[in-house]
């Protein structure tokens, strides 16, 4: 059998075949997977903010405070534990302690002043044992653990806000860059166009039809043109990395947007609900409003110190004394110290430093109320100023949008009689910047609307 090869050279040669694009699989197949998974993803909306709120060093940040303050919590609950300590001790006496006595408990003749010098301990001393403690009861310990847990709560609060910081930072970079890219082709359009006419003008001042001046002015508004065709790919170039530093991309990445301006337009105006809004809804009113937990914690925690505390331990250890360093001798003894015991505090009198304390935890208790009465008026009033502008835009970009409709209409009117030599170049180029300057408000018009709407979404904690 010969599979359809009829020489063994053939047969030899497609197995050799095989081998090499088996070789080839095997190297570039992995490559290849691998290029797949790291192709570039074009974004969108949900995307975007999604990726800010996952990979901007601010949110990180506020995710390692939460695991901090989750340490804590562990740390504060370890103090009310058993705890066990073992310690060591050696000394060596160079010289020994000498301490006197009068003579007289030694020799009832001596002379009433005369003392007698008199050598206690050894040489060396060592001892090593293990010490157990137990907190029995510490009011400052419970209400400790329970503002530990608090603390928590505060770090995942200031986490989501955080959080919503960034999403409105993305969104905010996002609309600013799809907005210039959208201002940048209107412009480019509008410059084609005015290239197209300009080399009719060539061909009218050929004929004789126009003069050099017409010419000039048509030449004039080109280059006019593209300066500001220039300029907004600068400002699109520079939206674009505040984008990707606003996600926490690096600045050299490539990004692709997947999504125009009119499209994010009309998905975020769908987004915008009523015009009710409760301040309580706003991350920064609620973290306001956890300190007063905290607060009432810390008053708790200073009537605890005015009750008493209770400490047990049990200790075990032994000790040697010698006048040669021969503790590893096996023939002599060590000591042995075992004892048990408790300790016990009773608060009497700090000379009032306990009821100044919480003096000033009322004291701040009235401050923070009074903030956030104060941030209750603030975002209530920040919540119908950008509500107010949301509507004032709205208004504006209907009116230059029926201003722009005006001008398309007199543009098109007016490059017919530029063609047929009834007008000037000057009126063709009035056309020409009336033309572009509504396109230009109108995507300004919305992307002011936009962020209005970005701003009324976080205000409700819905971005």
């Amino acid at each position: 059998m010969n599979f359809g090869f009829n020489t063994g050279a053939e047969w030899k040669e497609h197995t050799t075949r095989l081998r090499i694009h088996k070789i080839v699989c095997t190297l570039f197949l992995p490559w290849l997977f691998i290029f797949g998974l790291f192709a570039q993803q074009e974004y969108r909306w949900e995307e975007i903010l999604r990726y800010a709120e996952e990979h901007n060093p601010r949110v990180r940040i506020a995710d390692d405070e939460v695991r901090i303050a989750e340490s804590k919590v562990r740390q504060t609950i370890a103090v009310g534990l058993p705890q066990l300590e073992a310690s060591g001790q050696f000394q060596h006496f160079i010289e020994i302690p000498t301490t006197v006595v009068p003579a007289q408990i030694f020799n009832p003749q001596a002379p009433p002043e005369a003392l007698a010098e008199l050598q206690f301990g050894t040489k060396y001393r060592s001892e090593g044992g293990l010490t157990l403690g137990q907190l029995i009861f510490n009011g400052s310990y419970w209400v400790g653990v329970k503002a530990a847990r608090s603390f928590v709560e505060t770090a995942r609060l200031g986490a989501a806000q955080k959080r919503e910081e960034v999403r409105m930072q993305a969104a905010q970079a996002y609309i600013r860059t799809l907005s210039t890219r959208q201002q940048h082709e209107y412009a480019t359009e509008l410059v084609d166009r005015v290239a197209k006419m300009e080399a009719l003008t060539e061909k009218l001042l050929a004929q004789g039809i126009v003069d050099k001046s017409a010419w000039h002015q048509i030449h004039l508004s080109h280059l006019q043109m593209r300066n500001v065709q220039e300029q907004l790919a600068a400002q699109s170039a520079l939206s674009l990395r505040s984008l990707k530093f606003a996600m926490g991309l690096d600045l050299d990445s490539t990004l692709e947007l997947s999504e125009d301006f009119q499209t994010l337009f009309l998905r975020l105006q769908a987004l915008l609900g009523d015009s009710t809004y409760q301040p309580t809804a706003s991350m920064g009113y609620r973290l306001l409003a956890h300190q007063l937990v905290l607060n009432g914690l810390q008053a708790e925690n200073v009537r605890s110190e005015y009750l008493p505390s209770l400490h047990g331990f049990i200790q075990y250890s032994y000790s040697a004394q010698r006048n040669a360093f021969d503790f590893f001798d096996k023939d002599k003894r060590w000591y042995p110290v075992a004892l048990w015991g408790v300790q016990l505090k009773v608060p009497l009198y700090d000379g009032g430093m306990k009821h100044a304390k919480l003096q000033e935890v009322r004291i701040q208790r009235d401050k923070l109320q009074t903030q956030l009465r104060q941030m209750e008026e603030s975002l209530r009033q920040q919540w119908q100023n950008t509500w107010q502008m949301y509507r004032l835009n709205k208004n504006m970009l209907a009116n230059a949008e029926a201003s722009l409709h005006t001008a398309e209409e007199g543009l098109q009117m007016a490059e017919k009689k530029y063609a047929e030599g009834l007008i000037s170049s000057m009126e063709l180029h009035q056309h020409y910047m009336q033309v572009l300057q509504r396109r230009l408000d109108i995507v300004r018009y919305k992307e002011q609307l936009l962020n209005n709407i970005v701003v009324l979404l976080y205000l409700k904690n819905q971005l």
